[in-house]
């Protein structure tokens, strides 16, 4: 008997687990509405949302759930959101809009919003904040429709003249010189006739300067085939033609066409050229911004999943190479599994770096100090066919930052122009203390900075290559194992630091990298953060551990155990709290910063409300921004080994104060 065909699929049904995951991780805000009358918008009663909902709108609105917009928000009753709500449950029908909104509690911002009626009574409601992506957008949309005016408006003047050459020459001439533009008429040997418009001033000519000039002689080539020579050919032959020009360093949108005599036939050429330098600009910026956070978020995601499994990998490798009866050869073979998990760690400690979502631990520092500290090291890692000159201003001012991001940021550059010297040259490093003015290169706020500048005779890099820098994974030495990581780390620390950074390089003249980053107030090694004290053995006590990952909290507990504590565990913070209710007073608590339901950060709050001086070691491997309002925490970045979990343990237990 012939069993039945299978068409190849199967059935898979989410679980609610699943549904529940998805709806707490959603980065959009999720809403779920009950109507308790179908007449009333402020008897909608709200029965769940993520926590997503509080950071859209930029105030803690947890305590909501259970409510009705009446009771919780009476201001939204003057708004179309509640009745909205409302209709589409009545309806049935989903619903779609993007609205402007503030008042006394919200600033202003534009949400993206969708409703989709469950039954007939409940309603999901879905937003989102695209008031950046929105203003940019309208700032387009507006240079777009200034350019488009400024077209036909040009092409309206050429137009003009065509039709109207024996008109008053005085006259007209006034008009085009208002042009914000260029007007340019040529003959039939492509010699030019007239040029007007007030954009010739930004090339440094006057009015008819070039007048008596070919085409050929302005542009500086003899090349048939230069878009502008070919286009001007193809309107002679009667087809207007369009095409973009660079020249002067502007960028322009030209259109030329046949310029007729009054017996139609073709006398030569006439043109129109709009300058669209700073609209090009603007539409690069903001691509280029785009896909810089697309990819953050990317490399944010990653790392949160892989540092989870590194964590895993080795404590347990850890664990293996210690001494035991069991296992003579174990630390040999756990070695190259440690040196591995070591090396993941450094990968994603990168692309959280470019991701601007990197834990720091910033300090007040004197960025002399470390440059001094790292040319010790240049003469190996770069070569003797090298130079290195120290140029540094013995009067810098501090800054704050991570110190080791920002040896990080020295050693990233310096092989970068040990690379583009591959028969050795010559490798500036300069500091100085400077004071930026308002619009200044950099693009930063007005200020005092300390500049850092990395300057090589290399080779150079092309402008492509340039505007491309600091994309990650973008690499020109795929060949030689470049990961395309070294620039947009450098690009990511200095953005965390406040900072910003330029490129000023041409092929056959070097590279040279210049840093800003603001000057700090305090003096170099004064914070409290920059204590480190000593670690010595285990004190004993009992801990807390709290992670949802299963596997973690077992090495972690292990690990822990091994050094003499007594050790709870909990993956999650409800069961932490039933946990620590049950067996007493805890002396520290470690605990995962990211989970469903209750955060690390709020579980040690609710710790803290009975004994309040409770000493706590977050450890993640992507803390997003849970740790902003914790800058004197404990952290401990996944994935970590035994001996750091010990002695960021120990060093939180010492520093303890009575009870």
């Amino acid at each position: 008997m012939r069993k039945p065909e299978s068409d190849g699929t199967r059935s898979i049904t989410p679980s609610a687990d699943a549904f529940r995951t998805l709806f707490e991780s959603s980065p959009q805000g999720l809403q779920i509405y009950r109507a308790e009358s179908l007449e009333d918008p402020g008897e909608l009663r709200l029965l769940a949302q993520n926590a997503a909902v509080s950071k859209l709108v930029g105030v803690d609105v947890g305590d909501n759930v259970g409510k009705t917009i009446r009771e919780t928000a009476p201001q939204y009753l003057e708004s179309e959101f509640p009745s909205r709500y409302l209709a589409a449950i009545v309806s049935g029908k989903p619903d779609h809009w993007v609205v402007t909104y503030h008042d006394e509690h919200f600033p202003r911002a534009v949400w993206r919003a969708s409703l989709v009626p469950l039954d007939a009574e409940h309603v999901a409601v879905v937003f989102e904040n695209i008031t950046a992506q929105h203003d940019a957008e309208e700032q387009v949309r507006k240079r777009t429709n200034e350019v488009e005016r400024a077209n036909l408006k040009l092409e309206a003047l050429a137009a003009r003249v065509t039709a109207n050459l024996d008109e008053s020459e005085a006259r007209f001439r006034a008009v085009l010189d208002q042009v914000p533009g260029i007007v340019w008429t040529a003959d039939r040997d492509l010699v030019i006739q007239s040029s007007r418009g007030s954009a010739l001033s930004t090339l440094g000519l006057e009015t008819d300067e070039v007048v008596g000039l070919t085409l050929q002689q302005f542009l500086g080539t003899e090349d048939p085939e230069d878009p502008a020579v070919r286009a001007h050919v193809e309107a002679l032959g009667g087809s207007p033609r369009d095409y973009g020009y660079e020249i002067g360093g502007r960028a322009y949108d030209v259109k030329v066409k046949p310029l007729t005599s009054p017996d139609d036939s073709i006398a030569g050429v006439i043109g129109v050229a709009l300058d669209v330098t700073e609209y090009r600009a603007l539409q690069e910026s903001l691509l280029r911004k785009q896909r810089l956070e697309s990819v953050g978020r990317l490399a944010g995601g990653i790392a949160h999943d892989f540092n989870n499994l590194l964590t895993i990998i080795l404590n347990q490798a850890h664990f293996l190479k210690a001494p035991s009866p069991d296992a003579v050869n174990a630390a040999h073979d756990a070695e190259p599994i440690i040196e591995a998990a070591e090396h993941g760690a450094r990968l994603t400690s990168q692309l959280l770096a470019f991701a601007r979502q990197q834990v720091t631990r910033p300090v007040h520092i004197q960025l002399n100090e470390h440059i001094e500290k790292m040319s010790t090291m240049w003469d190996r890692v770069l070569g003797d066919d090298i130079e290195v000159v120290l140029e540094l201003d013995g009067s810098l001012g501090t800054v704050r930052a991570d110190p080791g991001q920002i040896e990080q940021v020295l050693m990233n550059l310096t092989l970068n122009a040990r690379d583009a010297m591959p028969t050795g040259g010559r490798l500036r490093i300069g500091t100085a203390t400077v004071n930026l003015p308002q619009g200044n290169a950099f693009d930063v706020a007005p200020g005092r900075y300390v500049k850092l500048v990395v300057e090589d005779d290399g080779a150079g890099m092309e402008a492509d290559v340039v505007s491309r820098a600091f994309e990650p994974f973008f690499t020109t030495k795929k060949n030689e194992g470049g990961t395309g990581l070294g620039l947009s780390t450098v690009y990511g620390v200095i953005e965390q630091s406040g900072g910003a950074i330029r490129i000023d390089s041409a092929v056959g003249r070097g590279t040279c990298f210049e840093i800003v980053i603001p000057v700090s107030l305090v003096a170099a090694g004064s914070a409290a953060a920059e204590k480190n004290p000593g670690v010595s053995s285990s004190s004993g006590g009992t801990i807390l551990v709290t992670d949802d990952n299963l596997a973690v909290r077992r090495v972690t507990v292990r690990g822990l155990q091994r050094a003499g504590y007594v050790v709870l565990e909990a993956g999650g913070g409800e069961e932490a709290l039933s946990v620590v209710a049950q067996t007493g007073p805890i002396d520290l608590a470690v605990l995962d910063v990211v989970m469903p339901g209750m955060t690390g950060p709020e579980l040690a709050a609710k710790l803290r409300e009975k004994s309040p001086k409770l000493p706590v070691v977050y450890i993640s491997g992507y803390p997003g921004g849970s740790l902003e309002h914790e800058s004197d925490a404990h952290f401990l970045a996944k994935p970590f080994s035994p001996v750091a979990l010990l002695e960021l343990v120990e060093s939180a237990i010492r520093g303890k104060e009575p009870s």
